[in-house]
């Protein structure tokens, strides 16, 4: 996202920063409106696969969870990027803009760095546990989700294993939790913690 929420906060102070602080030139992407501001691309992704993703969703979750969603339909980089000119890719809440091919395009080709904002590109499909421990079984039988489609959540994490891996993906990680999470799931990769959480003895 480009416009609203905290985890599009972090990405748009830091592409500020850089720019305004640094040799080096950032540019964000992003694809839920049309916003005109200097180093901001807009990126169009396909409407109807997204519609199916959602309809999916819709159709199979429990009806008491809102807490699991399927990668969207993605964009075709090749129209909008010049990769070649960029020396690393920082994702953040990516979700509702790249898919699974997306991230494996990119970080194929360039050093990728992942800022988790939340469980989803660790997990099969969740953003939060909700004291679920599935993610030890490779998110097999996920909670969240119908019997009929009870196979997506572990192959998601096989593809998100099978991709962060083989191209020695960078995590940033917001809390302890994802940390340990994340150093158990991806022992393959690099893992660092940059503490955002608040002090919940003075917050509530």
């Amino acid at each position: 996202f480009g416009e609203v929420g905290g985890a599009n906060k972090l990405p748009t102070n830091l592409n500020n920063w850089i720019n305004k602080n640094t040799k080096f030139e950032s540019k964000f992407y992003y694809s839920d409106s049309r916003i005109r501001k200097k180093n901001f691309v807009f990126l169009q992704n396909d409407a109807l696969r997204t519609s199916i993703s959602n309809e999916i969703y819709y159709k199979y979750c429990k009806s008491d969870i809102g807490n699991f969603s399927f990668f969207k339909a993605g964009v075709k980089f090749k129209e909008y990027l010049k990769i070649n000119k960029l020396d690393i890719i920082h994702l953040h809440w990516v979700n509702k803009m790249l898919n699974l091919d997306d991230i494996n395009f990119l970080s194929s080709i360039k050093p990728t760095i992942i800022t988790l904002h939340d469980f989803h590109l660790l997990l099969g499909g969740c953003h939060f546990l909700k004291n679920c421990k599935n993610y030890l079984n490779e998110c097999s039988n996920c909670p969240q989700i119908g019997k009929k489609i009870s196979t997506a959540s572990n192959q998601i994490f096989k593809n998100k294993k099978k991709i962060f891996e083989k191209n020695n993906v960078i995590f940033i990680h917001m809390n302890e939790e994802s940390l340990r999470i994340g150093k158990e799931l991806y022992k393959n990769n690099y893992h660092e913690l940059i503490d955002c959480t608040v002090d919940i003895k003075k917050f509530n």
